[in-house]
């Protein structure tokens, strides 16, 4: 991956989402310094996506996470409990 100079590189600090309707808008925040960080030092980038991109977005970190999305089945009490 080559950068350009339209690419801003950070490191990400906290994230929220917004649901309108049948889409999303996602806020990224990022800090570009080591800390302390003061409030100027926050950065917000805002993203809009459809259900559709925010599941291939949501794939995506799973996999370069090595992580597996969480089972959808309701767990019961004694697995909430002991694993």
């Amino acid at each position: 991956m080559t950068a350009s100079p339209e690419d801003d590189y950070g490191a990400l600090v906290g994230w929220t989402t917004l649901e309108q309707g049948d889409r999303f808008t996602l806020r990224l925040q990022s800090v570009r310094k080591p800390p302390p960080h003061g409030e100027d030092d926050v950065h917000s980038h805002y993203f809009l996506m459809d259900r559709q991109q925010a599941a291939l977005l949501a794939n995506n970190l799973f996999e370069i996470a090595r992580q597996s999305p969480p089972d959808p089945r309701s767990r019961g009490l004694i697995k909430k409990l002991f694993g």
